[in-house]
């Protein structure tokens, strides 16, 4: 449920009953501080904002007007808060003070000049069009598309949350706890934003009020926000909110490919090209090759024959993931400028020649990587699979291939490394041969007893049991006897939109209540642990 609502605001009590600000001494206007009004000319409840800036000798509010006592040079800027809004200065002009408006009248800055006089202000509906043929200023009004505190949950156990603001057209913030804004000063906005804030001290319902200001200083409605603050234990989120949305954050493994290839069986020539267009190739006697790996080489050139040192262009070439090839430029020790170019064969026949630097001086540790999936001449046919694959397609996001036919997403990488060390039992398969097969209802959760999760909007900390299922490790002792002394560096964050993947157990309070080791040993596969 959407708990912000736009609120109007004010320190008047009863529209019906006078409110003053009296003094033998000036008041000090010293935060923003509303005043809710009728207009003067159609009865529509309104809204004026007085900036800090200056002392006023009084402030007397009636129903449908300000009367503002100026003296000693005060100043007292006022705004409007919504559209159809203007003010009207009732007072006849005077030297004693200057009365500025901007056009159309949303903004009024009222200045005494050193004699005491006071000036009455109304609000109205209707304004006199401004003077020059339309050459006034075009009012713009912030548009508020959201105001929450801690991503709108409905309560909290601590007085620090964050806010998170997207509001249009707006170029200044102004928040406070405080309905008249006693205190609150402007800050920059841009949207969308989030703030860090301290609620009053205390437990119970706190509210958090803010005021938006556009780049012609017209101002929005006050809104605001309420979350309850319960010390101690809160109830975590409710477990049945609404579906994920299918835009799912994808693993992020190796660079996919554009369908399933059989890369067996290409081969390369990685050759640079002299000044004079003589060439030097694998295999030639200008080149010394260093294997230091499974399919990773470092390739030595010798460019003119001279010297025969083998150390004016250093490449290192690294196959080890068969759908593609990395090059990269190490070293040059030559007066001259190459070009670098790789030659691709499949069987045998040649498959293309491509430019990987017109000037290795220039190339000297950059990264130039070949995808062997964008060759359709290597898409292969349907690749087998079995229960428990783990797959893709040509886009980035990994699926487990369960025992029933189905994929299932894993939804974020921490979720993946839970399960496995990296990425090398990845099956690269075609998007038509993905798109055959179903997805599964459920994403995979945590392997449980692996790691602990928090939700990113709450403080309590749950260890992962079979079957999704999140257990409240209630406090840091019974942490430390599950996780060891580095319990803390054994926790994940969890976004509340993956929350709902996930069911609450029971609270452990010791290692009689959940044994991490024996609970990760029992679960010997995705299949095992969600029941497919």
């Amino acid at each position: 449920m959407l708990k912000t609502t736009l609120k109007i605001l004010a320190i008047v009590a009863l529209i019906s009953m006078p409110f003053s600000i009296m003094a033998i001494n000036d008041v000090s206007i010293n935060g923003l501080i509303n005043f809710e009004l009728l207009t003067a000319d159609t009865a529509v409840l309104t809204n004026v904002v007085a900036s800090a800036g200056g002392l006023v000798t009084s402030i007397d509010v009636q129903s449908n007007y300000l009367d503002i006592t100026l003296d000693n040079t005060s100043t007292i800027t006022l705004a409007t808060t919504g559209a159809g809004n203007y003010f009207n200065v009732v007072t006849a002009p005077d030297i004693r003070y200057s009365a500025t408006l901007n056009c159309p009248p949303t903004n009024l800055v009222l200045t005494g000049l050193g004699a005491q006089i006071i000036v009455r202000v109304q609000v109205i509906t209707t304004y006199t069009p401004c003077p020059g043929g339309g050459g006034g200023r075009t009012a713009i009004y912030p548009s508020i598309n959201s105001f929450v505190i801690n991503n709108n949950v409905s309560t909290t156990s601590s007085n620090s949350v964050t806010i998170s603001m997207d509001v249009q057209n707006a170029v200044q913030v102004a928040i406070s706890n405080d309905s008249g804004f006693i205190g609150a000063v402007w800050e920059p906005f841009t949207s969308p934003m989030t703030k860090s804030w301290t609620l009053e001290s205390g437990s119970g319902t706190k509210t958090v009020y803010a005021l938006f200001k556009s780049s012609t200083g017209d101002l929005s409605n006050v809104i605001s926000d309420s979350i309850e603050v319960i010390e101690g234990e809160i109830t975590p989120p409710p477990v049945t909110p609404p579906v994920i949305p299918p835009v799912i954050p994808p693993v992020v493994p190796p660079t996919g490919s554009q369908c399933a290839i059989d890369c067996s069986g290409v081969t390369y020539d990685l050759y640079i090209i002299n000044p004079d267009g003589s060439e030097r190739h694998l295999g030639s006697d200008f080149v010394k090759v260093n294997k230091i790996a499974e399919n990773v080489y470092i390739y030595s050139y010798e460019d003119d024959g001279g010297i025969l040192d083998y150390n004016d262009v250093n490449i290192r070439v690294d196959k080890s993931d068969c759908n593609k090839i990395i090059v990269t430029v190490l070293s040059e020790n030559s007066a001259w400028t190459h070009q670098v170019k790789i030659r691709l064969f499949y069987n045998a026949f040649a498959l293309d020649d491509i430019l990987l630097w017109s000037n290795s001086k220039i190339a000297i540790g950059q990264i130039s990587v070949i995808d062997l999936g964008t060759y359709t001449e290597l898409c292969s046919a349907e690749v087998a699979l079995k229960s428990g694959d783990l797959i893709k397609g040509s886009l980035d996001t990994v699926y487990y291939y369960g025992a029933d036919g189905k994929r299932y997403i894993f939804p974020s990488r921490g979720t993946y490394m839970s399960w496995y060390p990296d990425f090398s039992g990845v099956k690269h398969i075609g998007d038509s041969q993905l798109a055959k097969i179903p997805l599964g209802a459920f994403n995979v959760t945590y392997k449980p007893g692996v790691r602990m999760l928090k939700i990113q909007s709450l403080p309590d900390v749950y260890a992962v049991d079979q079957h999704g299922t999140l257990r409240w490790v209630v406090n840091e002792d019974a942490a430390r006897a599950l996780y060891g002394p580095d319990w803390n560096t054994k926790i994940d964050d969890l976004s509340d939109a993956f929350f709902v993947n996930y069911v609450l157990g029971d609270n452990i309070y010791s290692l009689a209540d959940f044994n991490p080791i024996e609970v990760a040993n029992a679960v010997t596969s995705i299949n095992f642990d969600k029941n497919i």
